[in-house]
């Protein structure tokens, strides 16, 4: 049976708690494995590589570019 993994957004410091999603760099039934980039994010210092916490394939992308994210915020569904 599959499971389902959300990618969220993580806390990478103290004072991160929000970003703009820039761009995803896979697609809805594309392949994806642990630690692989899927995602970029704009802060006011510097953009972050978002990385897969699981390897699988992706079901959903919860976010648009230009949206607003916060830590925690789920990004992605994979199925694993």
């Amino acid at each position: 049976m599959a499971k389902q993994v959300r990618i969220t957004l993580p806390k990478l410091s103290e004072d991160f708690e929000t970003g703009t999603f820039v761009a995803w760099h896979k697609k809805v039934g594309d392949r994806v494995e642990q630690g692989e980039i899927v995602a970029e994010i704009m802060t006011d210092k510097v953009n972050l590589e978002i990385e897969s916490s699981a390897s699988g394939t992706v079901q959903a992308l919860l976010v648009q570019e230009e949206d607003s994210v916060r830590v925690g915020q789920e990004l992605a569904i994979l199925e694993c």
